[in-house]
């Protein structure tokens, strides 16, 4: 592969991008406490509260037919107020659009206990979109949109297929609720505990402000430790098992950092005809990069998505690809955004690199065959991508080489490498106990000696052969897994290293779960191995895809949306040994290499 010659990051130069029209009105008018009759499933007919923001003159609602957009149907009573008294749903109904900002069933004002993205807050969402295309000011064409738990809901919605349901914008958003969020590869998810709490505070200023903490809590501590096994309490709560209906045009946002990247290009390369990707260096619900360049303003593609859908307006451009993603890392050497005409890009190639008995990744497999072995940490922590240091502190090149991580590294490479999809790791592995977790870091290691993580996969060893059902461990027997590490576009660089570590622990992204013991896996010959989806920084342009040049636009997160994130980084922040407990454990590796 041939590094190309970059001299900054490419700015994003694709009119869509930068969409922009005046105002057609001055002005909103605001209706609160609307209640939208819903109907509940298996149950009673109900309703859900809620504003609803029309296109106003002088404060006045004009008269006319306008396309409605649903935004933030989410449990987070509150932080709708906030963005309310800030303004932040005066853009659209300015530009042409009523907008409905509504609770679910058991949130805010809205009757009823939460029951996250089941049945009855989609059906009630199903209702509230054709209730407000029914209504005089309407003429029938509806979009939604949201962020985070707003994104889910609109992912749901869409794949329930309402008949006027036109276009949507989700935002770091799932294919899967069970997949992305709660067990990942069969191994519960603790990051997310922090939900209660934030729904609990959330939900002040309703006048039902214990609906969505008790039923989140009913969520997170008992229904999903009841359902540990994928069954029809995910199917409902999943946009996979509807994917034949999820036929909405929609453009499906996330950034590289997020946690739901993975159910992102999953809904992409189940529904190409009808899906287009923005994958930007950001983290969760958030639109700004370390730079100006990585950095966009939302309502520019979000207006041009709706006046292309909605209003059909010949001068609102598409985007001029189906994918728009940010070369990762998001620093100087990054080749910044690229298009391509599909997910993964056409001009990747898969890869096969081998795990080698002196701990090398290699793309000739080896004559020789092993087994090495790592000791069953459940406590180990992993780090943010794009950085080699865990909240807690944890320096990942030190618990690489500590005895609890089994780590293969690459040659420094000759030239830069791009790996753009998701990796499979694909393990000769046996258990000392009856059941174990695996955890799969793609990282990138500098010439220095710092290490990046990158991406990461899970899987508990019962479930190597679905969610649905256990399989039988048994100590000391071989089984062939494939742990699913997430996708990514990252450039590595000439002169850096690729690397996979494995281990048995990711605090507190993998509960603390597995059985004490040992790991082994077999290398050299009918060993182990791992596909990499790598692109050639020059082959991308065959297929049309391409790099820019020019201005990008600004843009920033209110400021509430910031402070949301710090809190849920700091209820669920990853805690970690102190380095010199890691320095102890990286001198004690040898006697692990003994041990197998």
């Amino acid at each position: 592969m041939t590094a190309s010659v970059r001299a900054a990051p490419q700015a994003l130069d694709d009119p869509f991008f930068s969409y922009q029209r005046p105002a057609d009105y001055d002005s909103v008018a605001r209706t609160a406490d609307v209640h939208v009759p819903v109907h509940v499933p298996g149950g009673a007919d109900s309703y859900i509260v809620c504003t609803l923001f029309r296109p106003a003159v002088g404060g006045v609602a004009v008269d006319g037919r306008f396309p409605g957009i649903v935004i933030d149907y989410q449990v987070y009573h509150l932080l709708n107020v906030v963005t309310e008294a800030q303004g932040g749903y005066d853009f659209f109904p300015e530009h042409g659009y009523n907008v409905a900002v509504c609770d679910p069933p058991g949130a805010g004002s809205s009757p009823g206990t939460v029951d996250q993205f089941g049945p009855i807050s989609t059906q009630a969402n199903y209702d509230l979109i054709e209730w407000f295309a029914a209504q005089a000011f309407s003429d029938g064409n509806i979009g939604q949109q949201g962020a985070s738990y707003g994104g889910h809901t609109t992912n749901m919605v869409a794949s329930y297929h309402p008949p006027h349901l036109k276009a949507i914008v989700p935002d770091s958003s799932f294919a899967d609720w069970y997949e992305q969020t709660i067990y990942h590869g069969g191994i519960r998810n603790l990051s997310i505990l922090y939900q209660p709490l934030a729904v609990g505070v959330t939900g002040i200023g309703g006048s039902n402000p214990l609906g969505g903490l008790i039923g989140n809590l009913d969520n997170t501590l008992i229904d999903y430790s009841a359902h540990p096994l994928y069954d029809q309490f995910w199917m409902d709560r999943s946009v996979m098992p509807r994917w034949d209906r999820f036929t909405v045009p929609a453009l499906i946002v996330d950034g590289w950092n997020d946690r739901y990247k993975d159910g992102t290009t999953k809904n992409y390369m189940a529904r190409k005809d009808n899906v287009w990707l923005l994958l930007g260096p950001w983290g969760h619900a958030a639109y700004d990069g370390s730079s100006a360049v990585g950095t966009l303003a939302p309502t520019a593609h979000q207006l041009a998505w709706y006046d292309h859908w909605l209003k059909h307006l010949p001068s609102a451009p598409l985007p001029r690809r189906k994918i728009t993603s940010f070369e990762m890392p998001d620093d100087a050497d990054s080749s910044g955004w690229q298009q391509f005409t599909d997910w993964p890009p056409p001009a990747v190639k898969t890869t096969r690199w081998y795990f080698t008995a002196d701990r090398s990744l290699t793309a000739e497999t080896s004559a020789d065959s092993g087994k090495l072995a790592w000791v069953v940490n459940p406590l180990d922590v992993g780090s943010d991508p794009a950085s080699g240091t865990a909240p807690g502190g944890v320096n990942q090149a030190l618990a690489d080489a500590a005895p609890y991580r089994l780590a293969f590294t690459s040659l420094p490479l000759a030239e830069d490498t791009v790996i753009a999809g998701a990796t499979e790791v694909h393990l000769n592995v046996s258990f000392s106990a009856t059941d174990g977790n695996l955890v799969a870091r793609i990282m990138d290691v500098l010439p220095d000696g710092t290490v990046n993580q990158v991406a990461t996969g899970w899987l508990k060893a019962s479930h190597y052969r679905g969610n649905d059902h256990l399989e039988t461990i048994t100590p000391g027997t071989a089984y062939a897994m494939q742990v699913h590490i997430w996708p990514m576009h990252w450039r590595f660089l000439k002169g850096h290293s690729i690397r996979i570590s494995l281990s048995s622990g990711d605090v507190p992204d993998a509960a603390p779960d597995a059985p004490l013991g040992m790991v082994n896996v077999a290398v050299g010959q009918n060993g182990s191995y791992v596909d990499l989806p790598t692109i050639a920084p020059k082959a991308a342009a065959a297929d049309g895809s391409t790099e820019f040049g020019g201005e990008s636009g600004g843009g920033s997160m209110p400021p509430w949306c910031l402070l949301l994130a710090a809190i849920a980084r700091r209820v669920g922040q990853r805690r970690s040994c102190p380095e010199q407990l890691l320095r102890r454990l990286a001198a004690s590796r040898r006697g692990a290499d003994a041990a197998a």
